[in-house]
């Protein structure tokens, strides 16, 4: 899907993709410093020096590659973590198979063999005995485990720049000392910039929420789940295709979600498309270490949220009324209907943003077979209000409550109205076969509905 760079200034697309860019460029370095050392460490020196290198040296070299190799695959390091909290659970599993108390089929049978009551016996003191043994060493080796998983590049550096101050590689032999000393500094150095990196992912790490609660501030957005999946999905696109950046924004992930069969998504993706189409302009200059009051300053930022704005509009009618996406039209459609299994909130996000795509002809009835049943329901049907009202006016103890509760259910219902008559006032106005279409459908609007509309 190009964009032509037309969402190059959306504050998604400058932080969000800038930081899974950077986060998966420094990855890969990062993993390609780790497939050095750990060559370097066993092909050059393990491989080739060995027999010179001394004693602590050698420990240090062996540490360092078995860290590596557990680092090497930096995304399944917390894969790793989890795999290593199952081993926990599963120790007492193991734990009670050894105390377990093995019992003849028949202890009372006086027929039972002697022999066989001893080997049994024998058996259970085994297990009694083996097992906190087991429980002991298992736990030790886990712990030590989990431990250089966690804090291997740690370990790592630190060897390694204790490493670079001694210069002191050398056992008893004196052949080959003369490579051996800069082979020893290539590895120190490269497991240097390794922690020098790892240290850069913490920092970006940090980073992480504060980009997302900044994002979602931007537009509005009532939590950071939204934007906070936005991240998510980019950075698992670019650790494998760093320039999958370039073609994502939170329109073509919100219509990645729209497209999903799990209701959750698919809602999620619906609520991003809506915000994006009700938001306005915050009129706020965002100058990190100044405090700015210009008026003129604050206009442009005000112009510019206003193209942004209308740049996303137009995204949204483009890529939702285009024949590649009219599965997700047609689902928008079927949401309206007031039969469908699709709460309130999903209802009115999806009626807002068939009513943008119906203004300027985006939405043709003649492919949708019914979904000008679906667009006449929202203003055809008032069992939906009467229902609500009717389940609002049961706690009558305070009469504020009440009189909220009697005009509320209605205004949400008269929005509806008036959306489903916008909707259709757009769609017979573009296009003269949508006119025609609307004309020969019987019964399109009740008398009730007529009424809500004149008292509006």
């Amino acid at each position: 899907m190009g964009l032509n760079g037309i969402d190059s200034e959306w504050r998604e697309v400058q932080v969000i993709n800038g930081y899974a860019v950077l986060m998966a460029y420094s990855m890969f370095v990062f993993r390609g410093v780790g497939f050095l050392v750990v060559t370097w460490s066993t092909v050059v020196l393990l491989g080739g020096f060995v027999s010179m290198i001394d004693k602590s040296d050698f420990w240090s070299l062996t540490l360092i590659t078995f860290i590596e190799i557990l680092w090497i695959n930096t995304s399944q390091v917390r894969d790793r973590l989890s795999y290593l909290d199952g081993l926990f659970s599963s120790l007492g599993t193991v734990n009670s198979l050894l105390k377990r108390s093995w019992k003849l089929q028949a202890d009372n049978d006086p027929k039972t063999p002697r022999a066989r009551q001893v080997v049994v016996g024998i058996r259970v003191v085994i297990g009694w005995v083996l097992a906190p043994v087991h429980m002991v060493v298992s736990y030790l080796c886990i712990i030590a485990l989990g431990c250089l998983m966690v804090f291997g590049m740690v370990i790592t550096t630190w060897i390694s720049i204790i490493g670079l101050k001694r210069h002191d590689y050398y056992g008893d032999a004196d052949e080959g000392r003369a490579n051996l000393d800069p082979a020893c500094y290539v590895l120190y150095v490269l497991c240097v910039i390794q922690g020098a990196l790892f240290l850069h992912f913490m920092v970006l790490g940090f980073s992480k929420s504060r980009i997302v609660k900044q994002v979602s501030l931007a537009y509005g957005f009532p939590d950071d789940h939204a934007v906070s999946g936005y991240l998510h999905a980019v950075r698992a696109g670019c650790s494998k295709k760093p320039s999958s950046a370039r073609e994502r924004n939170l329109i073509t992930y919100a219509i990645e979600l729209m497209e999903s069969n799990e209701p959750d998504r698919c809602l999620s993706g619906t609520l991003i498309l809506e915000r994006l189409l009700v938001r306005e302009p915050s009129g706020k200059t965002e100058a990190p270490g100044s405090n700015l009051t210009n008026k003129e300053v604050e206009e442009r930022q005000r112009q510019l949220e206003m193209v942004i704005i209308e740049q996303q509009r137009s995204l949204i009618k483009k890529l939702i009324g285009s024949a590649a996406y009219t599965h997700i039209l047609q689902k928008l459609l079927e949401t309206l209907d007031s039969r469908s299994s699709h709460d309130r909130e999903m209802r009115v996000a999806a009626a807002r943003i068939v009513e943008h795509v119906a203004t300027g002809g985006g939405i043709r009835l003649e492919q949708f077979p019914q979904g000008i049943q679906c667009i006449s329901s929202l203003i055809s049907t008032f069992q939906e209000s009467e229902a609500e009202s009717s389940d609002d006016h049961q706690d009558t103890s305070r009469p504020s409550s009440s009189s909220k509760a009697k005009t509320y259910p209605l205004q949400r219902y008269r929005d509806l109205v008036l959306t489903g008559f916008h909707i259709l006032w757009s769609l017979a106005g573009s296009s003269e076969d949508n006119f025609i279409v609307i004309s020969n459908t019987p019964g399109i609007l009740s008398p009730r509905s007529w009424r809500l509309l004149a008292t509006t």
